[in-house]
């Protein structure tokens, strides 16, 4: 099996054992350390240091199924990068490695919080019920929208500020509840063309003005009459149509995963409000 080498890998476990006190990975724990695999001047290479690095970058399971060709050649790539770590330290500056040291401490911390929340965070099962109830609360997020399908008057042109007040009164003198048609005819008796545009909401591009001026109006109720960029809008909302959502066997999986993370979130909210309680902390 073909060997992937993933320095970054090799590097953050490489840091682990790299700390400021210059403590070794066979004095971490040296019971658990197994077989003594290689050496680079002073410092030892254990079997499980290389375990961990195979685990790392292919998981448990195939971890265990590679042959001594691939843990060898793993081997040879954790040789070189502890041969190059020791001449960066050699040429880094106090301050560089000071750097180091400092995210070596935040992974450091990251780590012991990361085994807390699996040790201590309680985690409610994702249940078939509590995804479906997600989806149908949230068809939204799954593509549901709501498309108004309008109808909508308006001059050809901007209409000029001096002619405003004369539409605006003779606009005034027509009967509203007699619909479009009829406001559009009886504006062109005298002498006012106005313009019959029919669409859905949420199809075609539109100024966002007059969209947002469309999507505020009541179902078969005429909006008042609204200049926009200088053109008179009077619209009404026909009916509403519904675009319905992905299905839910699509999205399914999308829908534990998120759950999973808001219970991971809650987990770590509360677990973090305790903790902070049982510490006694001082800001300065």
């Amino acid at each position: 099996m073909k060997l992937i080498y993933h320095i970054s890998i090799i590097l953050s476990l490489l840091l682990l054992s790299a700390c400021s006190n210059d403590t070794s990975i066979e004095e971490i724990n040296t019971e658990q350390q197994g077989k003594l695999l290689a050496e680079v001047d002073d410092v030892k290479i254990f079997q499980s240091e290389l375990d961990n690095l195979l685990v790392e970058m292919f998981g448990e399971y195939q971890a265990l199924s590679l042959d001594d060709q691939s843990r060898e050649k793993a081997l040879k790539s954790l040789v070189a990068t502890k041969s190059m770590a020791k001449l960066a330290k050699k040429e880094l500056s106090k301050e560089g490695l000071e750097k180091i040291d400092f995210k070596v401490l935040q992974y450091r911390e990251n780590l012991l919080v990361n085994e807390y929340v699996k040790n201590n965070g309680t985690m409610q099962h994702i249940s078939n019920k509590m995804v479906e109830d997600y989806y149908y609360n949230h068809l939204e997020k799954f593509g549901e929208m709501k498309l108004p399908k309008y109808e909508l008057l308006t001059t050809d042109t901007i209409l000029p500020l001096e002619s405003r007040d004369e539409f605006i009164h003779a606009y005034q003198k027509v009967n509203k509840n007699k619909g479009l048609k009829h406001i559009k005819d009886k504006m062109k008796s005298i002498g006012i063309i106005l313009q019959h545009h029919k669409g859905l909401l949420g199809e075609g591009v539109m100024q966002s003005e007059i969209e947002n001026f469309i999507q505020s109006q009541q179902l078969q109720k005429p909006s008042d009459l609204t200049f926009i960029n200088d053109r008179p809008y009077i619209v009404l909302i026909v009916s509403v149509q519904t675009k319905a959502a992905e299905p839910l066997s699509v999205v399914r999986q999308d829908i534990r995963k998120n759950l999973t993370v808001l219970q991971l979130k809650k987990a770590i909210k509360t677990l973090s409000e305790a903790a902070v309680k049982q510490s006694n902390i001082v800001y300065r």
